[in-house]
């Protein structure tokens, strides 16, 4: 009888093992990602990064508008989201000095410029498309030499033959390369969104910590986890600065921003020491 009752009960008996099995694990799991955050950086409702993001009254959202170009279905490539265009353009009013590493279509460019002041200067830089040798190559992996160059084909850009033509320098080098002398302590805004690697987001990092002016602003694009095998260099190296700087994620988009203190001086060496890894 006792075997009888067991063979009956055997499948219930599973079940009850399983279900309170997978209740201990997702217990265990819930535990862990409280312990470890799938994005160590906290994010940051716009508003409370920037004032110009408020919308709180209809006076406040006229002061936000900006002069805009959307992306429908992503036709542009590799780009950034509507959401993300807006932030940039956003954070470029009012702005006299841009830096971008990554120019990728010449969009958020165009974007920079349109909402800039009138007699501001943007410049922008990307690998030459007739040359696209990176100085880091021997730090990055297959697909990390493939995605940069592929970015790096344009020589006609979004902003190309505008009416804000004018206040765009274009540089065709590798960034492991630029001599940031010239714009030491000069920028008001830098937005990084060149090569994905560990060693070249570490390295572009560097050099715009030695170039933003006190007051500043340093946005980097595509902080996305570590499930996004394409910009896991950057958000490995984005956790690590976290540790020396106070970095923000702004709230519905991968961007990581760092607003210097006023009354900083310009970096005279690399901020952050880790180890170097493609």
């Amino acid at each position: 009888m006792f075997d009888a009752w067991l063979l009956e009960g055997f499948p219930w008996l599973t079940a009850l093992f399983a279900t309170t099995t997978g209740i201990l694990v997702y217990r265990e799991y819930r535990r862990h990602r409280r312990r470890h955050p799938q994005f160590p950086i906290a994010a940051v409702k716009l508003p409370e990064f920037d004032s110009r993001f408020r919308c709180d009254s209809v006076e406040r959202a006229r002061q936000g508008a900006v002069y805009f170009l959307g992306n429908p279905n992503n036709q542009l490539p590799a780009t950034t989201s509507d959401e993300e265009a807006y932030v940039l353009a956003c954070l470029s009013k009012d702005v006299r000095r841009i830096f971008e590493f990554g120019t990728c279509s010449g969009r958020t460019t165009y974007l920079m410029a349109l909402n800039a002041c009138s007699d501001a200067q943007i410049t922008t830089l990307t690998l030459p498309p007739d040359d696209p040798s990176m100085q880091l190559h021997s730090e990055m992996n297959a697909h990390d030499v493939s995605h940069a160059v592929s970015e790096s084909h344009f020589d006609q850009f979004v902003y190309s033959e505008t009416e804000v033509a004018h206040k765009v320098e274009q540089l065709f080098q590798d960034s492991a390369a630029l001599d940031v002398e010239p714009y030491r302590g000069k920028m008001d805004l830098i937005f990084i969104d060149g090569g994905h690697s560990y060693a070249y987001i570490k390295s572009d990092t560097e050099k715009a910590l030695q170039m933003i002016a006190p007051g500043g602003c340093i946005v980097w694009h595509d902080y996305r986890g570590l499930r996004c095998r394409e910009t896991r260099g950057v958000f490995r190296y984005l956790n690590e600065l976290h540790r020396d700087l106070p970095l923000q994620r702004l709230g519905g988009t991968s961007l990581i921003a760092y607003r210097v203190p006023e009354d900083a001086a310009p970096k005279q060496a690399p901020l952050h020491g880790s180890q170097q890894a493609a």
